[in-house]
């Protein structure tokens, strides 16, 4: 199964109303057994050891809330329905200043679209950071990175999401800086077209 297959099924699944947790078994579990203490459903454990838990955005907004203060690295897909809303309490106007995240300009994101060919249609808030060697990395060498690392059908199978959205907390990769290949210290925070974002 490709990559972008099973982002198609993950499509398929959130448009039921459903919100699929990835991480760890054992993270996964004791965020079930949290969420049947609360009387959320457990539709189905599959055998990869992720939950898909059938909740509304403030079941998925308290787990996401626990995973963020508790360091834990997850990633939720949620309907695109829910990633608003939850998206506003995350990303308060506060929080985007402290973050230091600034909208990309329509240079970066055609730049994006010309030699990366990954649609930017919407507004993408990222952090941007300076290396020590004086290059800088955005938008733009996220996505270079991205593609590096996970594979142009995976991306594709992101972009490809039609009523999924995805939300990753406490992501684990660390920016790379294209030029001198350092790792970045700093973190680095985005939120992507509507349906793409950490927190």
């Amino acid at each position: 199964m490709t990559s972008e297959s099973v982002l198609t099924s993950i499509d398929e699944v959130v448009e039921s109303g459903r919100t699929v947790i990835s991480g760890d078994s054992s993270i996964v579990m004791d965020m079930v057994e949290e969420a049947m203490q609360k009387g959320t459903t457990i539709d189905a454990v599959v055998e990869s050891g992720r939950t898909i838990i059938s909740g509304d955005s403030a079941i998925v907004m308290g787990l996401l809330q626990e995973a963020v203060q508790k360091g834990t690295i997850l990633t939720f897909y949620v309907p695109r329905s829910q990633f608003d809303p939850i998206m506003r309490q995350i990303w308060t106007p506060e929080r985007i200043k402290e973050a230091k995240m600034e909208s990309v300009s329509k240079e970066e994101t055609d730049r994006i679209e010309r030699e990366l060919e990954v649609p930017c249609e919407g507004e993408i808030l990222v952090t941007r950071l300076e290396c020590p060697c004086g290059d800088e990395y955005g938008a733009f060498e996220f996505m270079q990175q991205g593609i590096r690392t996970h594979g142009k059908d995976w991306m594709n199978g992101v972009i490809g999401l039609k009523k999924a959205a995805i939300i990753r907390a406490n992501p684990s990769n660390n920016p790379i800086c294209p030029k001198c290949k350092q790792a970045l210290a700093t973190a680095f925070c985005y939120s992507w077209c509507g349906y793409y974002s950490c927190c």
